[in-house]
């Protein structure tokens, strides 16, 4: 009986300041406002975890 174990990579947020394996990216979430489309600018910064 053979097993094959995937390592599942996990992501945390992180600080790039304390943490120099952490990246970070810019993304533009799509809100709606009273039936209008509203743009929030949000960064969102993780690094992976084994």
């Amino acid at each position: 009986m053979k097993e094959t174990i995937e390592k599942i990579k996990r992501k945390v947020t992180c600080d790039p300041k304390t943490d120099k394996k952490c990246k970070c990216k810019d993304y533009i979430e799509v809100g709606h406002e009273n039936g209008k489309p509203r743009y929030t600018k949000k960064r969102i910064c993780e690094r992976e975890i084994d």
